[in-house]
């Protein structure tokens, strides 16, 4: 079996209950029907004594396919879902917190109200494979609740019982990791006296994930883990992936490019481990993300691979993987770190990418080409290559291309930021587009009026962040054919008349 870094060094040994005995995690017992036991029947793999006292010599009542299965099994490490909500968001994942990746082996608290921390739980990553409460605590939903009478010490002291609760509850969380939800750190409180007192009473990292405030107690946080907890290795091809709140899931894309032109990935708040954000300082290569290329070393100083920068002075490069070209200029700029032999692996790479691109075009072109898609927010060219690439017309506010070719001007311009259901109702009824791709408020003004919106599609559109790199160009095709050309389409209709005046 492999050693998996997220159990502790030495097997745990229950002493009591169900599992008396036995080291490791007990296997869940399957739910059969319960049947009325004869006397004389036995439990499986069970024998009946013979008079003289001896066993027989093979137990032929032993079913093997009702045995459970083995505890030390190797986990399943997929993601199936990376980069697919299963709940819906506003702007208010832009104004909280609640957007945050997660850490497998440390428990996730969410400081502030209840509602907030569901919130926040429907939005981390919960890879398969490990169990909860004993390997991974990204699924548990661990909340201060706070509410009014809290507000009279910043909620400081339900803070810091919360923090004990969760040390009693979980002893093999290898730390805690609070994200402050809302408006809790201007409300007067002291979140990082509470956790600094309560990392060397508790003897575990503890680490602030508040994205209201400033950055640098996320860079204390991770010096702190780096200290108490011992890091595996360290590469050479080692890279830093910082956490990007508005694409948590489609982080996982890049990845795996990484992993392929032979570099190892360590993750920051993003299904990594309290191992891996010791391992953080120690990377070769700090990789930030933006919605486009060919911008300067200081853009966003308030982001998270600015931080990782400035703190651990580890070289920095800004890469952009919205479309297929500039998936391959960003690889490239990674590979110009490490030499010439992940550059030749990264050309190799992208050749293979190339076929998997031409054969989704060729798949699903004919089914979307001529097709109308509009924003209105001003996409850049980088993200809107995915849908020129499938054959589709995009058009803006400022007019649409026709089927001819002919570029049409509208008679109202719909300005995003002035709603004006007027000009939205004008535009869509002149324009008649096959679906809108949306941004926060017009996707609801559109659905108002019958039109299909990318926002329906269960994958993250926020900002731009609609698929990174190959894998995700694919997942944007798919969904692209399966919304524009549903049966149920033709269903949605507004229940008022369509007028262009």
């Amino acid at each position: 079996m492999a050693y998996n870094p997220l159990l502790p060094k030495k097997p745990i040994r229950w002493k009591s209950g169900a599992a008396r005995g036995t080291s490791g995690i007990p296997a869940v017992a399957r739910k059969t029907s319960e049947a009325p036991q004869q006397e004389d029947s036995l439990p499986v793999g069970a024998y009946k004594k013979s008079r003289r006292g001896r066993p027989p010599k093979k137990n032929m009542d032993t079913n093997l396919s009702d045995r459970a299965p083995p505890v030390d099994a190797p986990q399943n490490l997929t993601f199936p879902h990376a980069g697919k909500l299963s709940f819906g968001w506003s702007d208010f994942l832009f104004e909280s917190s609640a957007g945050w990746g997660s850490c497998l082996d440390m428990a996730a608290l969410a400081h502030g109200p209840v509602g907030c921390g569901a919130f926040a739980l429907n939005f981390r990553l919960n890879p398969q494979g490990f169990e909860q409460g004993v390997e991974s605590f990204t699924a548990l939903h661990l909340c201060t609740d706070m509410t009014g009478p809290d507000l009279a010490d910043g909620g400081d002291a339900k803070l810091a019982r919360a923090l004990d609760e969760t040390h009693a509850l979980f002893p093999l969380a290898r730390g805690v990791v609070v994200s402050s939800e809302d408006m809790s750190p201007l409300i007067g409180g002291d979140i990082q006296g509470v956790i600094k007192a309560k990392t060397q009473h508790l003897g575990k990292p503890i680490i602030s994930s508040s994205q209201t405030t400033s950055v640098e107690p996320v860079a204390l946080g991770l010096k702190t883990v780096a200290t108490w907890v011992k890091s595996s290795r360290s590469g050479a091809y080692d890279v830093a992936i910082p956490y990007q709140r508005s694409a948590t899931g489609l982080i996982w894309f890049v990845a795996k490019l990484l992993r392929e032109i032979g570099l190892e990935p360590v993750h920051e708040f993003t299904a990594s481990s309290a191992g891996e954000l010791a391992r953080i300082s120690r990377c070769r290569l700090v990789i930030g993300f933006t919605p486009k290329l060919d911008v300067s070393l200081d853009y966003m100083p308030q982001s998270s691979a600015q931080l990782l920068r400035r703190w651990f002075g580890i070289p920095l490069v800004w890469t952009c993987f919205n479309g297929p070209t500039t998936t391959e200029a960003s690889l490239r700029a990674i590979a110009a770190h490490f030499g010439t032999r992940i550059e030749r692996r990264t050309e190799m790479v992208i050749a293979a990418n190339r076929e998997k691109r031409d054969t989704i075009i060729a798949r699903y072109r004919p089914t979307l080409e001529h097709k109308l898609m509009v924003h209105f927010q001003g996409e850049p060219d980088s993200y809107l290559e995915c849908y020129r690439l499938l054959g589709l017309r995009v058009g803006n506010r400022n007019g649409w291309p026709g089927k001819t070719g002919v570029w049409r001007r509208p008679r109202l311009v719909y300005d995003p930021n002035d709603t004006s259901d007027k000009a939205l109702k004008s535009y869509l009824a002149e324009a008649k587009p096959d679906f809108i791709l949306c941004d926060r408020h017009d996707a609801f003004e559109a659905r108002k009026f019958g039109q299909e919106t990318l926002l329906f599609s269960p994958f993250f559109d926020q900002h731009g962040n609609t698929a990174w790199g190959y894998d995700g160009f694919a997942f944007l095709a798919a969904e692209l054919d399966r919304a524009v050309n549903a049966p149920w389409r033709k269903l949605v209709k507004p229940p008022w008349p369509m007028e262009s005046g």
